[in-house]
């Protein structure tokens, strides 16, 4: 969904497993946290867009995501201010929830105009490194006004 790749990153992330491995059809690749469970991945898109729903696709494993934070418009966050910072939505994943098509809702009211998402997986299931396989963001364009073309109605 108009993700721009040329913008995105993700840190602390194995040098093997790229956040790009999240788009891409080879099922064998992930994306992997290094150093220990969490990750931080920034996703800026191509135009603005209204994201309704989020669908994160793992392991059903200790090694899945629980505790996700979601932040808009904030590209250059380090760990700390993830930490911090109040986010968007934090989202509580369940084993369930690492399924192909299961989408977790956003509070679509907060997430109408974003230019940028950024993703703190903050815990996993227990395991000392974090996987993701995929994935994949639900939402659409805003259309923006052409403010030189307005005209005032008069009634």
């Amino acid at each position: 969904m108009y993700v721009r790749n040329a913008g995105m990153y993700c840190k602390n992330n194995k040098s093997s497993c790229p956040v790009s491995n999240l788009f891409s059809s080879n099922k064998d690749d992930v994306l992997q946290s290094d150093d220990d469970e969490q990750l931080l991945i920034v996703l800026p898109f191509t135009a603005q867009v209204r994201i309704s729903a989020i669908n994160f696709v793992g392991p059903k494993n200790d090694a899945r995501p629980v505790i996700v934070k979601l932040f808009i418009n904030a590209t250059n966050m380090g760990f700390s201010d993830a930490e911090d910072f109040k986010p968007t939505q934090v989202l509580k994943l369940e084993a369930s929830d690492m399924d192909s098509g299961r989408l977790k809702e956003l509070n679509f009211v907060n997430f109408q105009r974003v230019n940028s998402i950024t993703i703190f997986v903050e815990e996993n299931a227990g395991a000392d490194e974090t996987i993701l396989n995929q994935l994949t963001l639900f939402g659409e364009p805003t259309e923006e006004m052409d403010l030189a073309a307005w005209q005032p109605i008069k009634g």
